[in-house]
């Protein structure tokens, strides 16, 4: 809603209105809550809702457009407006305002209105009357970054625009040999931006999981160069964002010198001179390598070596450790075997019994994740021989959410429990005779 927005493909955002709910695997860590958290409601003088609530916003907030129209026009150039950024334009709680806001757009010709939505299916019934082909100044987008959402694409091809576009940001898996771009114009892509730990997602679990997590998911530099390399085959403009990183904007020239291009202004009219991005924000060259390095270590995601909800323990088992890999001479000899370390803890860090982070599963700060009560991720080793398996206890995800406690280390081929390793009860506690130990996320 600023004058100078912080998104490097848009000049202006617009909100008339505030707040949205989440339908899709991208929605998991979106920055509206952070963002909506902290504005107070022109209206009732209460800290809005980020989700579950839609706030109209203040009539300033609706006048924006006319002044950003007469400084282009003035100016003769086209600028692009990102629209609702802080929820979805064709959300259904809307319904009511939408037809004013459609009234506002089509008389700002000199403004480009790119508009995002994850409810393609809504569109058709929400156009104006005199839509037509489409307003030359409206881009119908489409939020797309794993391969189960391509399915929207479907959706938006058969409704008519001036420019289709899809933002595969976050991107959270490699789209590029699924994603058909027949009859869109313009891709954008990036990393997902957020405070907390990062982690691989997993598509293999239910996507829901998600929004109970915290942290950011990894984006790999391979994945957006594939998308890059599909979109300028097909003879369209495509734009990087960011990388996976705490700061939106981090990283715009980590896949090339400069991956920001946009489809023609429409009318004839020329655009207004990039919004700069700035110094901070470009990575050096020795960044880049280490990024590709680290990247360069990781494993792609496998499916769960467990079964979902209601199944009993099966698949395929992790290769065991060997007496080389063995960290401890005095290790009791069932460690050889497959264990699980099971907590109602969210996420944990793994580290060496001589202290070193053990690097063998996640390439961030050694971070596993959870699924949700009793259908828990197990993670493997070979190097510790025995696997984390999470679960949340509702209790413990209100009170102390990374507290972790009541563990039990339980041999996978027998279901017993291994006695002497169930009193880890405080952030950081060895097991006597364990080659690991497991720490709660917040421990140094």
């Amino acid at each position: 809603m600023a004058e100078n927005t912080g998104i490097s493909w848009a000049h202006n955002t617009w909100n008339p209105w505030v707040g949205c709910d989440k339908v899709a695997a991208e929605c998991a860590h979106c920055y509206i809550n952070r963002d909506i958290r902290k504005q107070t409601d022109w209206q009732t003088h209460e800290l809005r809702k980020p989700w579950g609530e839609i706030y109209r916003t203040s009539p300033q907030k609706w006048f924006e457009p006319r002044k950003w129209e007469g400084a282009a026009k003035t100016e003769n150039v086209a600028r692009r407006v990102f629209t609702c950024s802080l929820s979805d334009f064709f959300h259904v709680k809307a319904d009511d305002w939408r037809e004013e806001a459609w009234a506002i757009i089509k008389n700002t010709p000199h403004l480009v209105w790119l508009v995002l939505t994850k409810r393609p299916e809504r569109i058709a019934k929400h156009l104006p009357e005199d839509w037509g082909d489409g307003y030359p100044n409206v881009w119908l987008g489409v939020s797309t970054g794993c391969n189960q959402t391509l399915n929207k694409m479907d959706t938006l091809r058969q409704i008519p625009a001036a420019v289709r576009w899809i933002s595969s940001e976050p991107l959270l898996e490699d789209i590029s040999e699924k994603i058909n771009l027949d009859g869109f114009h313009w891709v954008v892509t990036g990393g997902e931006s957020g405070s907390g730990d990062e982690y691989l997602w997993n598509p293999e679990e239910k996507f829901t999981y998600d929004f109970e997590r915290s942290g950011r998911r990894t984006m790999m530099l391979k994945w957006a160069e594939n998308l890059r390399d599909k979109t300028k085959a097909a003879g369209l403009p495509f734009l990087f964002k960011q990388v996976t990183s705490p700061n939106s904007g981090v990283g715009v020239n980590a896949i090339g010198d400069d991956c920001h291009e946009f489809p023609d202004a429409p009318n004839g009219l020329q655009w207004a001179p990039r919004v700069e991005v700035e110094a901070k924000n470009k990575y050096s060259l020795v960044q880049i390598q280490e990024l590709r390095a680290l990247q360069d270590t990781v494993a792609p995601v496998q499916p769960l070596p467990y079964p979902k909800r209601g199944a009993k323990d099966a698949g395929a088992q992790p290769p065991q450790p060997t007496a080389s890999e063995t960290h401890s001479p005095a290790a009791p000899a069932q460690l050889a075997n497959r264990y699980i370390v099971k907590s109602k803890s969210r996420y944990f860090k793994v580290k060496n019994n001589d202290g070193s982070p053990f690097t063998g599963w996640s390439w961030n700060a050694e971070i596993f994740r959870s699924t949700r009560k009793a259908d828990a991720t197990a993670f493997s080793s070979p190097e510790l021989a025995f696997e984390v398996k999470a679960g949340i206890c509702s209790s413990c995800l209100v009170n102390r959410p990374y507290w972790p406690h009541q563990i039990a280390v339980i041999n996978v081929e027998t279901g017993e429990e291994v006695k002497g390793y169930t009193e880890w009860r405080a952030a950081s506690h060895e097991a006597a005779g364990a080659k690991g130990r497991v720490t709660c996320c917040t421990a140094s």
